[in-house]
């Protein structure tokens, strides 16, 4: 069994589905919630895919608030009590933390999932 049939039948959130180049592809994460089960697994690649993917998600959204801010287009204007200069920073060092986990993954061939949020 590889790794995405173990996960679909594990975790139900790599379920397979259709890819529009032919042939299956993998449902993408979406929710930290998916995450849950992984980070609760004894398995260090399950632990170490759930935290992945948790960081994956708060860069990602973490990035739109700043870009939000930036452009001022926010519906629900998001008005934060720091220094925006402080969210910067630790977008920074979350996307540092993210190309360590990613390299840390190929070296230990741990099959990253997509991320879309």
């Amino acid at each position: 069994m590889d790794t995405r049939d173990f996960f679909a039948k594990r975790f139900g959130i790599f379920e397979p589905v259709e890819s529009d180049k032919g042939g299956l592809s993998m449902k993408k994460i979406t929710q930290l919630e998916q995450t849950v089960e992984l980070m609760s697994s004894e398995s260090y690649k399950d632990r170490f895919i759930a935290e992945y993917t948790q960081i994956e998600i708060r860069t990602k959204r973490l990035e739109r608030v700043l870009k939000s801010i930036e452009d001022k287009t926010c519906p629900k204007c998001f008005e934060p009590t720091c220094p925006v200069d402080l969210l910067e920073s630790q977008l920074k060092y979350m996307n540092a933390y993210r190309a360590i986990l990613i390299v840390r993954a190929s070296i230990e061939e741990i099959e990253l999932p997509e991320v879309e949020v």
